[in-house]
Formats: structure tokens, C-alpha cells, sequence
């Protein structure tokens, strides 16, 4: 309860306030549903969109026995910015689609998961849906 009236979707009463209401119809926990309806209001649906589907959903960047030093390097040699993984998955969003057609061999190569980057593509869809039905751009 209290985190959600940190979020604003509670009044003291414990009711639901108006972007309460908003933040209840997605398919998110409360914090990422906060920041879609952020997202709506400044105008960056996309972006969060493709962000919270990549944090979201099942982890993106893989592990590998053994190869901690070869996977780190691969992680590290895909992150945009040192100060924030956000821009990284925007990133990796944008090189999936690049990939479409040898995407499990890239995944494999770079220890990233091909279910995973389906399964933020689709949520992703389906927020930008959820957004555009609302009257977002």
C-alpha cells in the first residue's frame, strides 16, 4: 500500500486515484505501470515502452559457465552508456531487429536470449496498444 501511494495510485484513503485507474489496466507491476503512464503523458511512448518490456520480462543478458570474462566482454561491447542499462536495451531492441533473420545465432554469439527479446517485443506491442487505444501517440 505504501508503495503504491508513493507511486500516486492511492490517496490516503486508499482509493484509486485517476492514474491509479491508468497504472491498474496494464499488464506491468506497479512501478513499470508508473512509468508508462509517465511515458504517456510526456509524449516517449516508444522508448519506455521498449524499457519496460526489456526489464519486465525474462532477463535479456545471459550468463555462460566458465566464460565470465568472454560474456562480460560481449555484454560490455553492446552497452551505449556506463551510466544506465536503459540505453543499452534500447540498444539491443533496435539491433534485434537488425537481426530478424540469423537471430539465435546472434543471440548465442553475444549471450543474449532470443525467447527473452520475443517476449519484450511482444509486451512492448502490447503497451504501445494499450497507449494508442488511450489516445497517446
Amino acid at each position: 500500500m505504501r508503495t503504491l501511494k508513493m507511486l500516486g495510485a492511492l490517496t490516503e484513503n486508499n482509493e484509486l486515484t485517476k492514474t491509479g485507474w491508468l497504472m491498474a489496466r496494464l499488464p506491468l507491476p506497479p512501478r513499470y505501470a508508473r512509468m508508462m503512464v509517465e511515458a504517456e503523458r510526456s509524449e516517449c511512448i516508444l522508448e519506455v515502452a521498449t524499457m519496460t518490456a526489456m526489464l519486465a520480462g525474462t532477463e535479456v543478458l545471459l550468463t555462460a559457465p566458465g566464460k565470465g570474462r568472454l560474456v562480460a566482454d560481449r555484454h560490455q561491447a553492446r552497452a551505449v552508456d556506463d551510466s544506465s542499462d536503459m540505453f543499452t536495451f534500447l540498444e539491443l531492441y533496435r539491433q534485434m531487429h537488425e537481426h530478424q533473420r540469423d537471430l539465435d545465432a546472434w543471440c548465442e554469439e553475444n549471450f543474449l536470449s532470443a525467447p527473452a527479446l520475443l517476449e519484450a517485443r511482444k509486451l512492448r506491442w502490447r503497451l504501445v496498444g494499450i497507449a494508442k487505444r488511450r489516445g497517446s501517440r
